[in-house]
C-alpha cells in the first residue's frame, strides 16, 4: 500500500473513531434500557462533571497557548515539518470545545427535577450526556 494512502486512513479513522465508539457505547446504552435502568444522575454527579470539564479547559487553554508561544522553537519547527502541527492544535481545540459542551449540558441537568412524569425527556438527556461524555473522551 502506499504510505499516502495509509496516512490518509489512519488520520480519517483517527478523526472518526470518537465519534463511532461513542455513538455505539450510546446505542448499547439504548438497546440494554429496559434491563439496567438509567443510573440516576445527581446534582453531585453533575456537580463534579463540571468541576472536571472546568479544569480540563483551564488545563488544555494553557497547554495551548504555552504550544503558540513556543512558535520558533526547534521541536515546534520539527512539528510543521513533519506537518503535524496543526493537527495538535486542532485535537487541542477540539478538546476545549467538547470540555465546553460537557461543562454545559451538565449544568443544564442541575436545573431540572427527574420526575417519573418526564421520564422520555430525563432518558434523552441521559442519553445525550453519555455521548458528550463519551466524545470529550
Amino acid at each position: 500500500m502506499d504510505s499516502k494512502f495509509k496516512t490518509a486512513m489512519s488520520a480519517k479513522i483517527e478523526r472518526w473513531h470518537p465519534w463511532v465508539i461513542s455513538s455505539v457505547i450510546v446505542c448499547i446504552a439504548v438497546k440494554l434500557h429496559d434491563i439496567y435502568p438509567i443510573p440516576n444522575l445527581n446534582k453531585e454527579v453533575l456537580a463534579a462533571t463540571i468541576n472536571i470539564s472546568t479544569i480540563t479547559i483551564g488545563f488544555l487553554s494553557a497547554t495551548q497557548a504555552i504550544l503558540l508561544a513556543l512558535e520558533n522553537k526547534r521541536a515546534i519547527l520539527h512539528l510543521k515539518e513533519v506537518k503535524v502541527y496543526k493537527n495538535l492544535v486542532s485535537y487541542l481545540i477540539d478538546s476545549i470545545t467538547w470540555s465546553f459542551v460537557l461543562a454545559g449540558v451538565s449544568m443544564f441537568g442541575l436545573l431540572f427535577e427527574a420526575k417519573d412524569t418526564f421520564a422520555f425527556y430525563v432518558f434523552c438527556y441521559y442519553i445525550t450526556w453519555l455521548f458528550v461524555l463519551l466524545r470529550m473522551a
